[in-house]
């Protein structure tokens, strides 16, 4: 699902959906959204985007811009775009909350691993090799090549830039 606010050319929310509303006071908890104001960071992103516009390239810049996400520390994340409205001289500010799928322990844990698997992973994904993560995680560099081969067998891969794919694939963090 996806919350809307409809904003002015200079940034103003001139109308908010029932869901924006909630998302922003769930993303923003110490912030209240008055009047015509956004949240002061998110407000000066908007600001931000809408100074790059030229009417003339409008769409095409839109299209373009990159989103503002916000991570609430949980399994979520809200992802904000800006878009043009269908009336001249407004636009669209698209909310819309999903599910948090950055490279992190909880997530590879979420796919099978252990933690300690997870943990191990995760140093791979830094371009750690066996005795740096060994060194990092207090253990023998044999016990790190123990945990790796879990991994393959788990993941059904060969090696640790087929086991990195996998995650990135299933966490969808690449197509």
């Amino acid at each position: 699902m996806i919350g809307a606010i409809v904003l002015n050319p200079e940034g103003q929310v001139q109308s908010m959906s029932t869901l924006a509303e909630e998302l922003i006071h769930s993303y923003f908890p110490v912030v209240t959204v008055q009047g015509r104001e956004l949240p002061d960071h998110l407000g000066r992103w908007v600001r931000h985007q809408l100074g790059q516009i030229k009417p003339a390239q409008a769409d095409q810049v839109l299209r373009s811009s990159p989103s503002y996400q916000i991570n609430n520390g949980g399994r979520h994340q809200l992802t904000v775009r800006l878009s043009l409205h269908p009336e001249p001289g407004q636009f669209l500010l698209l909310l819309e909350e999903t599910e948090n799928r950055d490279l992190s322990i909880d997530n590879l844990r979420r796919l099978g691993l252990t933690r300690r698997e997870a943990q191990v992973l995760l140093l791979v994904g830094q371009g750690k090799n066996p005795v740096e993560i060994a060194e990092a995680l207090g253990m023998s560099d044999r016990t790190v090549k123990k945990h790796l081969q879990h991994i393959y067998r788990k993941f059904g891969v060969q090696n640790r830039l087929s086991a990195i794919m996998h995650v990135l694939e299933r966490l969808a963090i690449i197509p």
